[in-house]
């Protein structure tokens, strides 16, 4: 059962996407999160979720207070 709400900030281009001050209930994925969003595609490209400063899975369950970053993932070689 939710209890509290989780921030959710973006990085990159997504930051537009976000706007500020977004929140999602907790107890939800970050997959669910996004998908609630409506950011499941982020523009065809890849995201990252950041949870309190460390990158999480896609299947973590957000906690009441936990900060999500979204942020667009970085290629290279």
């Amino acid at each position: 059962m939710e209890t509290g709400r989780v921030s959710v900030t973006g990085f990159g281009f997504l930051k537009e996407r976000l706007g500020r001050d977004t929140t999602v209930p907790a107890g939800q994925t970050a997959a669910q999160a996004v998908k609630s969003l409506h950011l499941e595609t982020a523009g065809g490209l890849p995201v990252t979720p950041v949870v309190n400063g460390k990158v999480v899975d896609w299947g973590y369950v957000l906690q009441p207070g936990d900060r999500l970053q979204l942020m667009p993932t970085l290629g290279g070689g």
